[in-house]
């Protein structure tokens, strides 16, 4: 499958968003998440943005999921639009 195909069933199964799900996948492949936002006329929007992203951590992946988006990610970019220092060493370790 495709990176967007799998990372959508796997989405899918655990009733989340692809972004909570690679969230997820990245998480139990022991890499950091580095989420951010900024909108100071609005501080919750962030609040909401952050609770979102932190229910990536209540999501487990069964290992034949970590399998499956470990052979879709090989060699791949998954944050094509950052390039913080952060999500370049994701990228690469990937």
């Amino acid at each position: 499958p495709t990176l967007q195909r799998a990372v959508s069933r796997v989405a899918t199964a655990h009733g989340v968003t692809a972004t909570q799900a690679m969230y997820a996948y990245l998480l139990q492949r022991n890499l950091s998440v580095i989420s951010s936002c900024f909108h100071p006329e609005d501080p919750q929007k962030c609040a909401r943005y952050y609770s979102f992203d932190l229910a990536a951590l209540d999501v487990s992946l069964s290992a034949a999921e970590l399998e499956v988006l470990d052979g879709v990610t090989a060699g791949r970019r998954t944050c094509t639009d950052c390039y913080t220092d952060e999500c370049q060493r994701c990228a690469a370790t990937l």
